[in-house]
């Protein structure tokens, strides 16, 4: 079972991508489990990486490695 500060950035991080970005001061609930703006900004890189990586492999057609082709 998860900790409540690994809930918290759980639950920020599904509601920036769900969201698009406009989370209210409510959602920002991993400030109060002890995460800083520092980490918020983190969850935004990694989205915007994975998001990135996404467009590339869809408009190069990347061919999916062996192991994870049970995931395509």
């Amino acid at each position: 079972m998860p900790t409540e500060k690994l809930q918290a950035l759980q639950d920020l991080t599904l509601s920036i991508v769900r969201n698009r970005g406009n989370v209210t001061a409510g959602e920002l609930t991993a400030y109060n489990a002890g995460y800083h703006q520092r980490q918020v900004l983190e969850i935004i890189l990694g989205l915007s990486q994975k998001t990135i990586s996404n467009y590339i492999n869809h408009i190069v057609d990347t061919t999916v490695d062996a192991p994870f082709q049970k995931f395509a």
